[in-house]
């Protein structure tokens, strides 16, 4: 929200409304963008009419039930479409809810109908530089992955995934995997796309508005950017998916079986 009104159109939205209490109440984010929404379906209307002009609109509700609203209200051949949507949503343990990477589920078909040619997607994930944390170990991550991918990324015009964590120092542990719906267009800069990430990370710690306290980003943008960095692929068998992981701890726990595992 520091950046001038009218640059971006971002529509945000928490499950907890305490969450927005404390951001509007304590942290100076302003009240006027949460906008009034009785049901995801109308909280879709206001977004497509305009939000009152607000082009910073957060609603008090679950990410999928507004996604799969908006992409129904939209529909297929709509022009409301994003270039960038940051998943970063967990339960009370720290897991990605299963109906958010469900395979063809109506949250990722929504998801796929809503973004525009050359989006981005970013998912974060609580894993640690062990490659196991409250998200999941590896087999979680790459089911994960998986899902986001193929719902994400057109292959067939250069679209790939990439992944970094944040430095070690900076975090207790989040790995964020990146989606690119296509490749790269003729006539960018050269080099690896890791490079050209590194290059617009700095340009943006350069350029970044300042806040109300006169600060511009706090934090070195640009080793964000390519810390721990991995180009992801997909693997040419299909993983399991997050249900089919969790069906045999639950027949465990039916059966009374025991044990701890921890990350």
């Amino acid at each position: 929200h520091t950046f001038p009104e009218g640059t971006l159109t971002v529509d945000a939205l928490e499950i907890d409304p305490a969450v927005i209490k404390v951001a509007t109440e304590a942290m100076g984010f302003p009240a006027d963008a949460v906008r009034p929404a009785a049901d995801a379906a109308a909280a879709a209307a206001d977004a497509l009419a305009g939000a009152g002009g607000q082009s910073m609109r957060v609603y008090a509700l679950p990410g999928e039930d507004f996604l799969e609203a908006l992409g129904a209200a939209a529909g297929a051949g709509g022009d409301y479409k994003y270039d960038m949507v940051f998943i970063d949503a967990f339960d009370k343990a720290g897991r990605v809810p299963e109906l958010l990477v469900e395979r063809d589920g109506p949250f990722l078909k929504a998801l796929e109908k809503l973004l525009a040619p050359a989006a981005t997607v970013a998912v974060n994930l609580l894993i640690g530089m062990s490659g196991s944390g409250s998200s999941g170990g590896p087999r979680e991550v790459e089911a994960i992955a998986y899902a986001v991918h193929g719902a994400c990324c057109n292959t067939s015009e250069g679209g790939q995934a990439f992944t970094v964590r944040t430095p070690i120092a900076e975090s207790s542990g989040n790995q964020v995997f990146g989606f690119f719906r296509r490749g790269r267009a003729a006539g960018h800069e050269e080099g690896t796309l890791k490079e050209a990430l590194k290059r617009c990370a700095e340009a943006i710690n350069e350029s970044f508005p300042a806040d109300a306290a006169g600060s511009k980003l706090r934090f070195d943008f640009a080793r964000r950017v390519v810390f721990g960095w991995q180009d992801w692929e997909p693997p040419a068998t299909p993983p399991k998916t997050l249900r089919e992981l969790a069906e045999p701890a639950a027949e465990e726990a039916k059966s009374g079986g025991g044990g701890f595992f921890g990350f």
